[in-house]
C-alpha cells in the first residue's frame, strides 16, 4: 500500500512515546499493603561459592529493617527471585520465608551457581543469518568464520564480565571488553571498557533496486573498522538504568568501493573517523529478561555521531523502543512490540543510514532484504501457547552444573507490520515508503544458559513465504 511520502518522522516518536506511556500504566506494580506488616531480621544466602552476597542483595526488593506486607509474601518471593535469576548468574534461585513471630519474617535464599569459565570454539557465518546463509549462499562453507572466544563471568565474585576473542576466516576480528556492573560502595555505578577491530575480504556494499543486498569481494582486505567504546551506566534501582557511552570509530574501504558506491561513508570518502556520544534510559519490569512472559520493557536512545573534533560524521540519531508482555491465562501469553528510529541526517551514508535488515530489526519474512532511509516505524506481534515444561536429567554427565536440562516450548502466532521512510538517496525502491506486512506461525524452544531458538514459517505481503530460523526471542 502506497502511503504519501510525508510520513513524518515526528509522528513516529510521538507514537511510540504515547504508546510507552499508556501501556506501561497498565503494567503497573502490584499495590503492598499496609495491614498485617512484618520487619525482616535476616537474610540468609545458601548456595554460592563464588559470588559475594552483596550481588544478590543488590537485586532485593527489600533487606534487613525492611517493612513488608505479609498478604504479599509469596508475590515477594517469586519477584525476587526472578531479580536474582536476571543476574545471569544462577541456574536455579529459590527463596523462603519463614515467619518468626507476628511481627517478623526472615528470608532463606538458595542459589545454584552456573559455570563461569566458558571457552568457545567460534563457528559463525559471514552473513546476517542462517536462513541468509542456507538459502541465498546455498550454504557455502567458504562463508564460514571460526575462532575461539573466552567468557570469563562473574570475576571475582562480582557480577564482573571479560570477554576476548580471536576470529578468523572470511573475514578477521579481534575482540576484547570487561565490564563492571559496580564500582561504587553504593552499588549503581558500573564501567564497560571495549576495544574492536575487524577487516573483511567480502561486504554488502550497496543494494538493488529491489532492496537485495550487493556484495564486493577481493583476495585481499578490501574493508577495515576499529572501534573503542567507554560506557558508563548508572542504576539507581533493580528497573532503571541510564548509560553514557563515549566511542572513537574509524572506517575505511578501498578505493575501488568508494568508487562503486560514493555514499558507503560520508562524503564519499574511502575512510572516515568520528567520535560519537550516546545515552540511553532503559526500564525493564519483566519477569524473565532473556524470554518474558510478563511486564514491559523500554528504551530511549539518543546518539551524536561526530563531535566536531572530525568533520567526517555530524548527525543525530534517535531510537525508541517499548515492550510489553500480557499473560492471558496460565498458558497462553500475549507480547507487543513497537519501535522507531529516525536520523537527522538528509546526506547519511549507506553504513550509518537507519535501516530493517541487521541486528534483529526486520518486518519477519523480510529478512533476506535491506531496507535503508532516514527513519522507521516496527509493530511486532505474537500470541503463544506455553506447549510443555520438562527437565531432562542426564545422568551420565557428572558436573551439576550441566547434567540438567530445563526445556520450555512455545507454539505462536505472529503479526509484523513496519514503514522505513526516506526522501533522498532510496525513495525510489521498491520496498521505501511503504508498509510491510508479514503474518506466520512458530515454535519456540527455551532452555538455560539464555538459549532461545525459533522456528518460524511467515508470509509478506510480497506473497513470498519461507521458513526462519533464528538464536534469540523475536520480542
Amino acid at each position: 500500500m502506497q502511503t504519501s511520502s510525508k510520513f513524518p518522522l515526528q509522528q513516529s516518536v510521538l507514537f511510540l512515546l504515547l504508546s510507552i506511556f499508556m501501556l506501561s500504566n497498565s503494567f503497573a506494580d502490584a499495590p503492598i499493603y499496609e495491614s498485617d506488616s512484618l520487619v525482616v531480621t535476616d537474610i540468609l544466602i545458601l548456595g554460592t561459592k563464588k559470588t559475594k552476597d552483596h550481588v544478590i542483595l543488590r537485586e532485593l526488593t527489600f533487606q534487613r529493617g525492611s517493612v513488608i506486607s505479609k498478604q504479599n509474601l509469596d508475590t515477594i518471593e517469586r519477584m525476587n527471585e526472578n531479580h536474582i535469576f536476571n543476574t545471569h548468574l544462577f541456574l536455579e534461585v529459590n527463596i523462603e520465608s519463614r515467619i518468626l513471630d507476628q511481627n517478623e519474617v526472615s528470608f532463606i535464599i538458595v542459589v545454584k551457581e552456573r559455570w563461569y569459565t566458558i571457552p568457545n570454539v567460534v563457528i559463525e557465518l559471514a552473513d546476517r543469518s542462517l536462513n541468509e546463509w542456507w538459502y541465498l549462499y546455498n550454504h557455502d562453507m567458504k562463508r564460514v568464520e571460526y575462532g575461539l572466544l573466552l567468557n570469563q563471568y562473574n570475576c571475582r565474585g562480582r557480577n564482573e564480565t571479560f570477554s576476548a576473542m580471536v576470529k578468523s576466516g572470511f573475514s578477521q576480528q579481534l575482540y576484547a571488553s570487561y565490564e563492571v556492573p559496580y564500582f561504587a560502595k553504593s552499588q549503581k555505578s558500573g564501567l564497560l571498557l571495549v576495544a574492536q577491530y575487524i577487516r573483511n575480504r567480502e561486504f554488502a556494499l550497496t543494494t538493488l533496486q529491489s532492496n537485495e543486498l550487493s556484495y564486493l569481494r577481493r583476495d585481499d582486505f578490501i574493508r577495515q573498522r576499529m572501534r573503542f567504546d567507554v560506557r558508563y551506566s548508572y542504576r539507581p534501582s533493580i528497573s532503571n538504568k541510564h548509560s553514557i557511552n563515549f566511542s572513537y570509530n574509524q572506517d575505511g574501504i578501498s578505493d575501488s568501493a568508494a568508487q562503486i558506491n560514493p555514499s558507503y561513508l560520508e562524503n564519499g570518502s574511502n575512510k572516515q573517523q568520528y567520535f560519537a556520544l550516546q545515552y540511553i534510559f532503559e526500564t525493564n519490569k519483566t519477569n524473565i529478561h532473556y524470554y518474558p512472559t510478563a511486564g514491559y520493557y523500554s528504551k530511549l536512545e539518543l546518539v551524536k555521531n561526530g563531535l566536531s573534533i572530525f568533520n567526517d560524521v555530524n548527525h543525530v540519531n534517535f531510537s525508541g523502543l517499548f515492550s510489553a508482555y500480557k499473560p492471558i491465562s496460565k498458558k497462553l501469553f500475549f507480547a507487543t512490540q513497537l519501535s522507531t528510529e529516525f536520523s537527522s541526517g538528509r546526506n547519511q551514508s549507506f553504513l550509518l543510514a537507519p535501516n530493517f535488515g541487521y541486528h534483529g530489526i526486520f518486518v519477519r519474512s523480510f529478512e533476506y532484504y535491506l531496507i535503508k532511509g532516514q527513519a522507521y516505524f516496527l509493530n511486532r506481534n505474537e500470541l503463544k501457547y506455553h506447549l510443555l515444561s520438562h527437565v531432562l536429567d542426564l545422568e551420565f554427565i557428572t558436573l551439576p552444573k550441566f547434567n540438567r536440562i530445563p526445556i520450555d516450548a512455545y507454539v505462536k502466532l505472529f503479526f509484523d507490520d513496519g514503514y522505513v521512510y526516506d526522501d533522498f538517496h532510496y525513495k525510489s525502491f521498491n520496498l521505501q515508503n511503504k508498509w510491510l506486512l508479514s503474518a506466520g506461525v512458530g515454535l519456540d524452544i527455551v532452555s538455560y544458559y539464555d538459549m532461545v531458538f525459533r522456528f518460524e514459517y511467515g508470509w509478506n505481503n510480497l506473497k513470498e513465504s519461507r521458513f526462519f530460523l533464528h538464536v534469540n526471542k523475536a520480542i
